[in-house]
């Protein structure tokens, strides 16, 4: 058995995103995100060209591991996430092939979305992404906004377009709303 990857040190709990890359794994933080209804799309999304996404939940066990699959662009991914109540707990994701990914679509119907994604730059985040749900769910658009930390979330003030902060609402986890 090959010797154990050191793991780096961080200033935070290693209780974050693992990655594989090459086979070697280290730990990354979990992000800090908050979800926001949109009340209006901003004039600036109009400029922007959007990534689609389109994603496929192929285990939903809100106690134990969810399995998705999913596409943007011509990236394809298996992702494994471990949550605790609303709070992510790990990611797991690995590159799957287009074949792959066709063949694990099929295994997701009824539990699908798909979403035009805008990423904007605004003070005082990492990202911000207008998420533009497509299908069964048009007319719901959403904010994610990630940070670099607590205190950046915490000093954070919202653009006037952004409505109610539905980050701990399980009606609008993708999980959620990949089933309606």
């Amino acid at each position: 058995m090959p010797p154990r990857p050191q793991q780096p040190q961080h200033a935070y709990l290693p209780t974050g995103k693992v990655r594989r890359p090459g086979g070697i794994a280290y730990y990354e933080p979990v992000p800090v995100e908050r979800r926001y209804l949109v009340q209006r799309v901003p004039a600036e999304v109009e400029r922007l060209t959007p990534s689609v996404t389109y994603q496929g939940w192929l285990s939903l066990d809100p106690h134990g591991v969810e399995i998705c699959v999913r596409q943007s662009g011509a990236e394809c991914m298996l992702t494994f996430l471990k949550k605790q109540g609303q709070q992510l707990k790990l990611e797991e994701e690995m590159p799957v092939s287009r074949s792959q990914f066709d063949k694990l679509w099929l295994l997701s119907a009824g539990r699908r979305l798909t979403r035009l994604r805008y990423t904007l730059q605004a003070p005082g985040c990492e990202a911000l992404h207008v998420d533009v749900y497509q299908g069964k769910l048009g007319g719901l658009v959403t904010a994610t906004v990630r940070f670099a930390n607590a205190d950046a979330c915490q000093r954070f003030r919202t653009p006037d377009w952004i409505g109610d902060d539905v980050t701990g609402d399980p009606r609008y986890t993708n999980e959620t709303l990949a089933q309606v």
